[in-house]
């Protein structure tokens, strides 16, 4: 048998004209080229053969011997067949919120602020001292004057027994009736003694005329004048004279019940003298 009329076989040379290797072919020479083929699968029928059908131009889904080879020998995954990745699809959508996690744990103390500015100083007050003084011109009648913490000056008066028992009890010099008050705070001249703090108040009399003494803490006397009945009548109690500051001070008081209100604590006058 000459050499051109035997059959080709299909590990031979490299054909003339690439053939494609289509189906179980692939696969059949794949494994007697690895060495895995054995006696049942060599017998299996081919689906097809190299000389089945020629390569087109076109057909990028071919293996020629070349490629079948390097296949083998890499031992990858080089198909042919594989298109173009497609284009990304669009964003689905949005999912829904998830469940509020747990509270996290109270965060350190933080540290202190600087101290702020001191404030501005508050206007001064108009009163804060308080006093009484009382006078009995007779068993009949007893007179207060009173100073209040709004800074106010009042005078007043109250009927008494005139020294008789009239109910047995062995007890003279007791008040018959109320006391009846007239502020003085309104007469001219009082808005003086509330500039320097009225602070203490004094009252005497003698016969029908009387007199109510205010001092201030500035230091200073003022004094108003009233008529009064130092005998049973309670007539007349007239208070209408204007405030004057008296001509010859004692003196200036220094730090004394001005210290004495804002301390609470008894102090020693301090004279400065002309």
């Amino acid at each position: 048998m000459s050499p051109e009329s035997r059959t080709g076989s299909g590990l031979g040379p490299r054909p003339k004209r690439t053939r494609v290797l289509t189906g179980g072919a692939v696969a059949s020479l794949a494994l007697v080229m690895l060495g895995l083929a054995n006696p049942a699968l060599a017998a299996a029928p081919a689906h097809g053969t190299i000389d089945d059908v020629i390569l087109s131009a076109s057909d990028r889904c071919y293996y020629t011997y070349d490629d079948l080879a390097s296949l083998v020998a890499s031992g990858g995954d080089r198909d042919k067949c594989k298109g173009k990745t497609g284009a990304t699809g669009p964003r689905g959508a949005t999912g829904a919120t998830g469940a509020t996690g747990a509270t996290g744990a109270t965060g350190a103390t933080g540290a202190t602020g600087s101290t702020g500015a001191t404030g501005a100083t508050g206007a001064p007050g108009t009163g804060g001292c308080v006093d009484i003084d009382s006078y009995a011109t007779s068993g009949a009648k007893e007179f207060s004057a009173a100073l209040l913490p709004d800074g106010t000056t009042w005078v007043g008066q109250r009927p008494h027994d005139g020294l008789v028992d009239p109910d047995g009890d062995g007890i003279v010099f007791e008040p018959t009736g109320d006391y009846s008050w007239e502020n003085l705070s309104d007469n001219e001249g009082y808005d003086a003694i509330v500039a320097e703090v009225p602070c203490a108040v004094s009252f005497t009399a003698q016969g029908n005329t009387a007199f109510v003494k205010v001092l201030t803490l500035a230091g200073t006397v003022w004094e108003t004048e009233g008529r009064v009945n130092s005998g049973a009548g309670l007539a007349p109690f007239d208070w209408d004279d204007d405030w004057d500051i008296l001509d010859d001070q004692p003196g200036t008081v220094l730090n004394f019940l001005s210290d004495k209100a804002i301390k609470g604590v008894p102090q020693v006058a301090k004279y400065v003298n002309d």
